[in-house]
């Protein structure tokens, strides 16, 4: 039987959620339709995108570095007793075998070898069959670890044009993809769109708002303290640009503080992330210490947001589905909200930008194409992330981690493969270049000490958005190139030069008013039959394990964080 990839698998699952909502038919109603209809479906997939994202994933070099390479299982087993009473098994049974039975609390599925997987079920088996069991059926997945997911959206429009739900052979359909079904802890990757976004959009902030970084303790947590990524030390003074940039825990907290967790949780619902309720009003979500987490592909369509001037786009996987007879079935309009003001926006993606300029994203670079993203890293290096967006119309998102919520060795594994995978697509699709600067605007990099135009020799510098005619045009005084002329002693001919220079740097190429052709959708023509595209009975669909849930609820207090947050380790080494 053909096994179906990760984007056919969330294709499938979204038509069949579409005929039920918008036709009132029910699950075997829409089953029928779908696999014996005779449809024409219209994914959005680009091949070239998807290809390179595939052969980026399952690629073992990107992570040798990460964490030695594992195993873990996905098992399940029927036994029919001699009294013909059926018992299922599965691993949360073999975990629970070692952890309470054994008292090996420590212990975790994730082993060596497939061999010596093998040999833990095995000796489980011994500890559960009697005398007269038979076996009816049996199976088993050993998923490689550490596991990864990628996500590739056009924010114009909310195509999702590729989609990887996780490394190593997919051995059949509706399996767990850890794009679209696992709900991880997102790390910092939330400050933007929890603290700072809402403050700015709400008229409490601005990037240059001052904000201290200094001790400060979780109200009603019994001395609980926010910490720094980096340890104890504190900087003082900073703003919200610096937050971003830095990442600064503190200073993301206390301006979650200053304007209210409650008062972000609608913003947070209008992006799409399904399991944010009002239990996540607290502190902690500054920090993405969430009650249940969030999807890849619901992280990258927040951040296409960001891109999009604010409009939040539902993701989509098709375009339209047409009947047996090539008439109209449905024609997919998927859900927006408007959740920043374009404002607001602007100023988020001149930080972004910072972030993987001289923040802590500089290793996701590709340098062909401007960047704007966050980094985010979880207690412990238990998930590392990153979502971007480029100019021309694409945002992606990495996440690495273990299935079994273990800790990974690397913390910035996930940006050399996130640089590099993008740089293949931009090239691919011809996306080099652009700016996101608006009409009318420039984009200058500026030298804070002097707020003059920055040279290679100023240290302390950020990236800032001007109108045409507007902005600084000599370059800095107090840390000028040897040999080279700036601010008042230049002649009126080198300045000349070097504004016309850097007015044709700047200047993006024309927008499109609609989706580019490098990532229009293709109009692959997908006809579904039963015997091809049949689900996986749920007796042998394997889903992660309730005890290996990545994000399950905290079982004490869940408004403090965890105690660090070691964000962007892997790139400023901290």
């Amino acid at each position: 039987a053909t096994v179906y990839s990760y984007f056919v698998d969330s294709l499938l699952q979204q038509v069949l959620d579409d005929f039920q909502e918008k036709f009132g038919y029910t699950e075997e109603e829409a089953e029928k339709l779908l696999y014996a209809g005779g449809l024409t479906i219209y994914a959005t997939q680009n091949p070239t995108v998807q290809s390179i994202v595939d052969e980026e994933m399952n690629d073992p070099d990107n992570f040798s570095y990460a964490s030695p390479t594992s195993y873990s299982i996905i098992w399940n087993m029927v036994v029919q007793r001699a009294d013909g009473t059926t018992v299922n098994y599965d691993q949360n049974m073999l975990s629970a075998y070692h952890r309470e039975t054994l008292g090996q609390t420590w212990y975790k599925m994730d082993y060596w070898s497939t061999d010596e997987a093998d040999a833990a079920i095995n000796d489980f088996k011994k500890y559960v069959l009697t005398e007269g069991d038979t076996i009816l059926t049996e199976t088993v997945l050993y998923p490689i670890q550490p596991q990864v997911s990628f996500s590739v959206m056009d924010y114009t429009n909310g195509q999702v044009l590729a989609v990887n739900g996780g490394r190593g052979e997919k051995t059949a359909n509706l399996t767990l993809s850890r794009a679209t079904d696992t709900f991880r802890q997102p790390g910092s990757t939330f400050k933007p769109l929890a603290s700072f976004g809402p403050a700015i959009d709400m008229g409490r902030a601005s990037l240059e708002t001052p904000i201290v970084d200094e001790p400060f303790t979780y109200p009603n947590s019994n001395g609980k303290q926010v910490r720094n990524w980096w340890g104890e030390k504190y900087r003082g003074l900073a703003t919200v640009r610096d937050g971003i940039r830095d990442s600064m825990n503190i200073v993301a907290v206390k301006n979650l503080n200053r304007i209210g967790p409650e008062n972000v949780i609608p913003y947070l619902q209008k992006m799409g992330f399904s399991t944010i309720t009002m239990e996540d009003a607290n502190l902690a979500t500054a920090l993405g210490g969430l009650t249940y987490g969030v999807s890849n592909l619901e992280l990258c369509a927040a951040y296409s947001m960001i891109a999009n001037k604010g409009t939040y786009i539902e993701p989509s996987f098709y375009t339209k589905i047409l009947n047996y007879d090539g008439s109209l079935l449905l024609d997919r309009e998927p859900k927006t909200e408007q959740v920043f003001q374009e404002y607001t926006t602007t100023l988020l993606t001149q930080a972004l930008i910072d972030v993987v300029q001289s923040g802590t994203g500089t290793g996701c670079n590709f340098w062909t194409a401007p960047l704007a993203g966050k980094t985010g890293t979880t207690n412990d290096n238990r998930d590392i992330w990153f979502a971007g967006f480029i100019p021309y119309g694409l945002c992606s998102c990495i996440w690495v981690g273990q299935d079994d919520n273990a800790s990974l060795w690397s913390t910035s594994v996930h940006m050399s493969i996130y640089s590099k995978t993008m740089g293949r697509i931009v090239e691919a699709l011809g996306l080099e270049g652009g700016s996101f600067a608006g009409p009318g605007q420039e984009i200058k990099c500026i030298c804070k000490d002097t707020g003059m135009l920055a040279t290679e020799n100023c240290t302390n510098t950020e990236i800032r958005f001007y109108q045409y005619g507007f902005g600084p045009t000599a370059f800095c005084t107090a840390h000028p190139l040897k040999g080279n002329l700036t601010g008042d002693d230049e002649s009126s001919t080198t300045k000349k030069k070097e504004e016309k220079e850097t007015k044709e740097k700047q200047t993006t190429k024309p927008a499109p008013t609609t989706t580019s052709p490098q990532t229009k959708p293709t109009q692959t023509q997908t006809q579904p039959t039963q015997t091809q595209t049949q689900p996986t009975p749920p007796e042998t669909d394997p889903t992660p394990p309730p005890e290996t849930d990545p994000t399950p609820p905290p079982e004490t207090d869940p408004t403090p964080p965890p105690e660090t947050d070691p964000e962007g380790q892997g790139a400023n080494g901290g």
